[in-house]
């Protein structure tokens, strides 16, 4: 379903027993996920690098409902706008969670 994201449209979504998508027909990629429980989480959809529909699209989620309708918008368009100079934000967000934490280089440093 595609609908123009804003406070009064997302507050409108009745959750169902699945979880459910909305996207918004303002910013193609952009949109927000109502879980069951009534919970929900905006979301971008791209595709990374310059591969096309070879490639397959990476879905990122990010925030809930501390942020606005229009908040969430413009930080998508952030994103949206990284992946358009190359960047992968979701290789980054897995690549900051993999790397060394503090305790295992302190360790590392002592041997």
């Amino acid at each position: 379903m595609t609908v123009k994201l804003t406070k009064r449209t997302v507050d409108a979504i009745i959750p169902g027993d699945r979880a459910s998508i909305v996207y918004d027909t303002d910013l193609k990629g952009f949109g927000v996920r109502i879980a069951p429980n009534g919970s929900l989480s905006w979301l971008v959809e791209y595709r990374p690098g310059a591969g096309g529909r070879r490639v397959a699209k990476r879905r990122m989620y990010f925030g809930g409902r501390e942020f606005t309708p229009e908040q969430a918008r413009q930080a998508a368009k952030e994103m949206l706008a990284s992946v358009a100079l190359g960047k992968d934000p979701v290789a980054a967000r897995r690549e900051e969670r993999e790397s060394e934490t503090f305790r295992e280089f302190a360790e590392r440093y002592l041997r």
